[in-house]
C-alpha cells in the first residue's frame, strides 16, 4: 500500500514538472512538430537541423532542441517537438490542442499506425527506461513482452486506439490551424526532396 502511494506520488510530481517546462516551451515556440512517439520525428528533426548546419554552419553533430540553433542565430525558429495529446489539459488549465495552436505554425508528421504501434512495442520492451515505463504505467519491459502482440495492437492505452485516437484530435487541430500542414513519414521516405522542400520555407522567429 505504502509503495503504491508513493509511486502515485512520484507520477504526479513527475507530470507536474514536466507539464510546466512543456508549456513554457510551447508558449515561445514559433514552430511547433507533433506527432506520436515513434512516427520519425528524430529523423525530421535531423533533416531541419542539417538545413540549419548547411545555411548558418552550425555544429554538424549539434541537433536542434527547442531554442538552442535560436540562441547562437536569432534568424533561425524556435522548434517545439512533442507528442502531446490534444484533448489533455496542460498545467494551464487549457488544453494544449489550444496552447499549441498558438505556435506561428504548426507541422503534424504522421505514420502508417500500424507501424508506430509495433515500433512503440519493441520501444517499450526492448529499449525504454524504467522511468519511461513508469510513465505508462508499466512496472517493467517484462510486462510487455508477455503480451501477445495481437493484445498489445489492440490495447486502448498502448495500441491502435490509442494511436488513432491520438492524429484523430489533432487532424481536427490542423483543420483550423491558420499556418499547419501535415507531414507523412512514408512519403519523407519514398520522396524526400520534395517533401523535405514544402517542410523547409520555415517561418520567422517571433520578436
Amino acid at each position: 500500500m505504502l509503495h503504491h502511494t508513493l509511486r502515485s506520488l512520484w507520477l504526479w510530481r513527475d507530470r507536474q514538472r514536466r507539464g510546466r517546462k512543456l508549456l513554457r516551451r510551447v508558449r515561445s515556440a514559433d514552430v511547433a512538430v507533433i506527432s506520436l512517439g515513434k512516427s520519425g520525428r528524430t529523423w525530421l528533426r535531423t533533416m531541419i537541423s542539417h538545413l540549419y548546419h548547411q545555411r548558418h554552419g552550425l555544429p554538424s553533430e549539434t541537433l536542434l532542441n527547442f531554442d538552442n540553433f535560436h540562441n547562437l542565430v536569432p534568424a533561425i525558429p524556435r522548434y517545439f517537438f512533442g507528442s502531446l495529446a490534444a484533448d489533455r489539459l496542460a498545467p494551464s488549465g487549457r488544453t494544449w490542442a489550444r496552447e499549441v495552436g498558438n505556435a506561428n505554425k504548426l507541422i503534424l508528421l504522421v505514420r502508417d499506425p500500424r507501424d508506430v504501434v509495433v515500433s512503440f512495442y519493441f520501444q517499450l520492451s526492448e529499449r525504454a527506461t524504467s522511468r519511461a515505463l513508469r510513465r505508462k504505467g508499466l512496472e517493467s519491459g517484462d510486462a510487455v513482452r508477455q503480451m501477445p502482440m495481437a493484445q498489445f495492437m489492440l490495447d486502448d492505452r498502448l495500441g491502435l486506439p490509442r494511436a488513432l485516437a491520438f492524429v484523430d484530435a489533432w487532424l481536427a487541430v490542423v483543420a483550423v490551424h491558420p499556418a499547419s500542414m501535415i507531414v507523412c513519414y512514408e512519403d519523407l521516405r519514398r520522396d524526400p526532396l520534395s517533401t523535405f522542400t514544402a517542410v523547409a520555407p520555415l517561418p520567422r522567429p517571433r520578436l
